[in-house]
């Protein structure tokens, strides 16, 4: 991250706390030129002023510097995204094990099919040679 973009986040935090520039070098501990020659780029910002900055402005240190927020899962909610996966897995595998048991199914229904289809065949063959009998 440049210099220009920290710069335009502190003042963008400072203005939405409405604090002045007086506000924040007084919390800092430095004088309001000191302070509004980091605010103009003039001073360099020291790692040091980057926390204590930071927390004047009720923000993270990486908050400050990206100018957003950086996603980062609570670790209550990394536990329940595990348990959320562990479960989707398991589903998965039940519905893997369903869809197999469903596919032979389908094939026994295709076999018994197939049986009967012949069977029906052999019936109308009988009954057609009956008839024929049953005309001479």
């Amino acid at each position: 991250m440049d210099d220009e973009s920290i710069k335009k986040n502190i003042i963008i935090a400072r203005k939405k706390l409405r604090m002045t520039q007086k506000d924040v070098a007084d919390r800092l501990g430095i004088t309001r030129n000191s302070y509004r020659r980091i605010e103009c780029g003039d001073t360099v910002l020291i790692n040091s002023y980057i926390h204590k900055l930071a927390e004047i402005l009720d923000m993270s240190d990486e908050e400050l510097v990206l100018g957003y927020v950086p996603y980062r899962l609570e670790p209550g909610l990394n536990d329940v995204r595990r348990e959320y996966i562990s479960q989707l897995r398991h589903k998965e595998e039940e519905h893997k094990k369903e869809t197999k048991e469903l596919k032979q199914t389908i094939e026994d229904l295709k076999y018994r099919t197939g049986l009967l289809e012949e069977i029906i065949k052999a019936k109308e063959e009988m009954i057609s040679m009956l008839k024929g009998r049953g005309n001479d």
